[in-house]
């Protein structure tokens, strides 16, 4: 038997290279989101980094190492996205 997760996930893609990434998100009551995220499985010479814009207006980016689970509260936003290296130009996939 197989049991499908309840956690929000997808693949993101980038150059044909792949990441597995879920989250998972909790509106409380001071107007912002509290969860978690992580990925589950990244392509070698690719990486995966999360968007998070707290409610206190600060943006910062993590880099999020497979099999790693992080853990927030009080964003307003989180964005995951896998990037790759060419050169010196990072490209990376749409927000999710």
């Amino acid at each position: 038997m197989t049991l499908k997760s309840s956690i929000p996930h997808t693949t993101l893609w980038i150059h044909g290279k792949a990441a597995h990434v879920w989250k998972t998100w909790h509106h409380y009551g001071k107007g912002g989101y509290k969860g978690h995220f992580g990925a589950k499985s990244v392509n070698a010479n690719a990486f995966v980094v999360a968007e998070i814009y707290w409610n206190s207006g600060r943006h910062q980016l993590v880099i999020v190492k497979p099999n790693s689970t992080h853990v927030y509260n009080g964003a307003k936003k989180i964005y995951l996205r896998v990037c790759d290296l060419h050169g010196q130009t990072m490209y990376c996939s749409a927000k999710w």
